[in-house]
């Protein structure tokens, strides 16, 4: 079960590089501000429930998540 749980946090993780990349390519952001917004909040709430666990591959793939989508707030302006 351990398997599944770490190949969700590849497909998390991987998941919002192809947003990424075309956002740096045409150099906007054009998902909604309240997805966007929602995302963020979705990872950094999920961050601090893993440290509250001490779930740290959770707590990696949240941090990782966040990190990655962050620069699509940058391409919003």
């Amino acid at each position: 079960m351990e398997f599944f749980g770490w190949l969700s946090m590849i497909f998390f993780i991987v998941s919002s590089l192809p947003e990424l990349y075309r956002s740096h390519k045409r150099g906007f952001c054009d998902i909604g501000w309240g997805m966007l917004l929602l995302w963020l909040a979705g990872e950094l709430s999920g961050l601090a429930y893993a440290i509250s666990l001490s779930a740290v591959p959770l707590a990696i793939n949240y941090l990782l998540c966040f990190v990655l989508t962050s620069p699509l707030v940058y391409y919003k302006y």
